[in-house]
């Protein structure tokens, strides 16, 4: 009898082991389902990323406080109030995408304004040289240079930031021409990235290129497509930009795919609440037939009066 009591006890502790993972597992992938749409917790963990990121760097308490979730970019946005300064911070996925008190305080902004000029310079004489439609609307180049380490802004540290430290930077290429193909933009961005090569003596850790057109008199430019170039494929010839799987996205959406998208995000929603209902359901299940069967079983311990 005490064998069998224990036996029991064993399958019993088993169950309860079983659906303690399963539902730790099961909220993991509710809360980054949920963090990738911009809800709940997503907002409340990222502030903690973003906390312990400005604790980390500056060693000082902080107040961080949630304004907003940006769609486009799918960041979470936070207010943030240190050593009497307020300034803004970005953060997804639980990294830190922007730090505001560095830009805002540290950062040598004249440096990296002039090394920005002097890379564009660069790269629209080389775009002009060549024989295809294709003009440099803008070069943005994400970096530290803390004053500290860099006070001075002449030609001299701009050079020397181009041909040696350019792999700390992330470099955003925006190109303007007019509406193409999807295979005439990868040509395009071939020609754009050779050219790119040959001003950038090291490797950037990312670059980005946009391509936009003009719609017509009085509209905005429209961003048809998009190329991210981690570093490891930077130095990709033609042939490497034109095959590479992942490197090229399009932007611009035809009706049937943003109907196509909108169908998708509506599926996420349904897929999550049907997950979260899911295991409530079975959880109050298993609750219910555990509590049923120990009152069955407490009934027949009962001596008869």
């Amino acid at each position: 009898m005490m064998k069998y009591g224990s036996e029991t006890k064993k399958r019993s502790v088993k169950k309860i082991v079983i659906l303690v993972v399963i539902s730790l597992a099961a909220l993991v992938v509710i809360a980054a389902l949920c963090e990738s749409l911009g809800l709940f917790p997503g907002s409340l963990l990222n502030r903690f990323a973003v906390e312990r990121y400005l604790h980390s760097q500056y060693q000082k308490d902080c107040q961080v406080t949630y304004r907003e979730y940006d769609r486009i970019t799918k960041t979470y946005g936070y207010d943030c109030r240190l050593d009497g300064v307020v300034f803004f911070m970005s953060a997804s996925h639980l990294q830190v995408r922007d730090d505001g008190y560095f830009e805002e305080f540290l950062q040598n902004k004249e440096l990296l304004r002039a090394l920005e000029q002097n890379l564009s310079v660069l790269l629209e004489a080389r775009l002009e040289a060549q024989e295809i439609s294709l003009d440099l609307s803008s070069l943005k180049v994400e970096m530290r240079l803390p004053r500290e380490a860099y006070p001075d802004s002449d030609q001299t540290t701009v050079d020397r930031l181009r041909e040696h430290h350019l792999s700390e930077a992330k470099l955003t290429v925006s190109l303007l021409a007019e509406k193409t193909s999807f295979e005439e933009y990868k040509k395009k961005v071939a020609i754009a990235l050779a050219q790119l090569q040959e001003i950038c003596p090291t490797v950037p850790s990312f670059c980005q290129f946009f391509y936009y057109y003009d719609a017509g008199p009085g509209q905005e430019l429209v961003l048809q497509y998009e190329s991210q170039i981690p570093a490891f494929l930077f130095s990709s010839d033609e042939n490497g930009v034109l095959h590479t799987s992942g490197m090229h996205f399009i932007v611009e959406l035809s009706d049937e795919q943003a109907r196509k998208v909108k169908l998708y995000g509506m599926f996420r929603i349904v897929y999550l609440v049907c997950i979260v209902g899911t295991i409530v359901g079975l959880s109050l299940l298993w609750i219910v037939r555990k509590r049923r069967r120990m009152r069955a079983k407490a009934g027949k311990n009962k001596s008869p009066d």
